[in-house]
């Protein structure tokens, strides 16, 4: 997931990780795991993904988080 620096910090990536994270779990999905970059990280922590291993060796660190239940309906 990547957004233009000119969007940075304007609630593009968030809004488009909820998006695909909605879309993950609407799909049946109860995780997710990624690796993310070292600038990314952070973004990712916040947003509750952990760290899932040891650091590549191209910089990219894996990470997962658990997506909560679909309401019922």
């Amino acid at each position: 997931l990547y957004v233009g620096p000119e969007s940075a910090g304007q609630g593009v990536g968030a809004g488009l990780l909820d998006m695909l994270e909605g879309l993950l779990r609407d799909c049946g999905f109860h995780a997710v795991c990624a690796e993310a970059s070292v600038n990314a990280r952070d973004f990712y922590f916040r947003r509750g993904y952990r760290v899932a291993g040891a650091q590549a060796p191209n910089g990219a660190w894996p990470i997962a988080k658990e997506l909560p239940k679909p309401p019922r309906s």
